[in-house]
């Protein structure tokens, strides 16, 4: 799994379509786990990191430009091209396009991460104002 940062360029080698990171979210969920004392199999919150990603340029014809996705951490593979890390695809993966038929899961996974981000940029503005007044 490659270490996500936005910014970042992503290359699917199927369909020559190059993206970049616009931001990097997590996603928790319930997963098994064994017990190493036990070794029962227990349910435990987990993390997934997500890579939010906008399309800049694309020969397939399904993959417009400025469109939205998601790609799982682990789907991402990194390498080095011309001296620069670039993250790539494997061709046995899927994203999740946004405005694909069925997907509307992606577009509200979006929504969120703009809200949450809007959110944290409201509270960082309220403690710059109120450290401006008490100094």
């Amino acid at each position: 799994m490659a270490y996500l940062k936005p910014q970042q360029t992503v290359f699917f080698a199927e369909g020559n379509i190059t993206s970049i990171v616009e931001k990097v979210a997590f996603r928790k969920y319930r997963g098994k786990v064994k017990d190493k004392e036990t070794g029962e199999y227990k349910m435990k919150w987990k993390s997934m990191p997500y890579a939010i990603c906008k399309v800049l340029m694309s020969e397939d014809a399904k993959v417009p430009m400025d469109t939205k996705f998601l790609i799982a951490g682990y789907r991402l593979r990194k390498k080095f091209f011309q001296g620069s890390m670039i993250l790539v695809m494997d061709n046995e993966y899927i994203a999740d396009y946004e405005k694909q038929y069925g997907n509307q899961w992606v577009a509200r996974m979006i929504e969120q991460e703009d809200e949450r981000e809007a959110e944290r940029q409201a509270r960082i503005a309220a403690w710059k104002e109120k450290n401006k007044k008490s100094a």
